[in-house]
């Protein structure tokens, strides 16, 4: 049998695709936690700007208290998918956090800024 390079690149392409399918299906479902730095930095905001996220009610997040009385923060990834894509339209990578491209970046501000 003769296998052509197209042929492996539709079934790489294949492939990768089901593994998107199912981590998004593991994300949505999971009940993993990240820290309050963590989601900061997959949201590409400071920690503030996410404290106040979950004061406003935008962010779900689990407030407990520490040994110090310290009150901290956890979130659900699947919380933090579902905010970044009803508000940024922009796709989280679990995997890694990913410096977002100046283009990408620039669109997405002028949408929120302008409308457009």
């Amino acid at each position: 049998m003769l296998i052509t390079i197209s042929m492996l690149w539709e079934k790489l392409n294949s492939l990768e695709n089901t593994l998107k399918d199912i981590q998004a299906k593991h994300i949505a479902q999971s009940f993993e936690e990240v820290s309050l730095g963590k989601t900061a930095k997959m949201l590409k905001l400071g920690q503030d700007s996410v404290i106040s996220l979950v004061n406003k009610g935008d962010l779900k997040a689990r407030k407990y208290r520490d040994s110090k009385h310290k009150v901290r923060y956890r979130f659900r990834l699947a919380d933090i998918k579902e905010y970044q894509e009803s508000c940024f339209k922009v796709p989280v990578n679990y995997n890694t956090v990913e410096v977002e491209d100046a283009h990408s970046m620039a669109l997405r501000l002028r949408k929120r800024i302008v409308g457009v």
